[in-house]
């Protein structure tokens, strides 16, 4: 799956934040496509995208990002497989291409 060229940009730059000094629209548009992302195919790789998992469990953990996205996940319980039965056993096979 594609990553917007914004997403992509959060893997740039060494501040906390992405752009200043403080927490701004940026920092949770980033987070947002980041959750999207996640509720469809799980979480980004870390390994791979250590700057993206660090930026969005930190937005996660914010008051004001934290419990909205406690919501989300009571309503999309398990990522959706975007692939096909691939087991043989009716269980979807999870793969995620980030």
């Amino acid at each position: 799956m594609p990553l917007s060229p914004f997403v992509r940009k959060a893997e740039f730059g060494s501040g906390v934040f992405r752009v200043g000094d403080s927490l701004s629209i940026a920092d949770i548009a980033v987070a947002v496509q980041l959750t999207q992302l996640e509720l469809v195919v799980g979480r980004p790789d870390a390994k791979r995208w250590p700057k993206m998992v660090s930026h969005l469990e930190r937005v996660s953990g914010r008051p004001s990002f934290g419990p909205n996205l406690e919501i989300c996940r009571k309503i999309v319980k398990d990522p959706i497989a975007l692939t096909s039965d691939t087991t043989g056993d009716g269980q979807r096979a999870r793969q995620s291409n980030f």
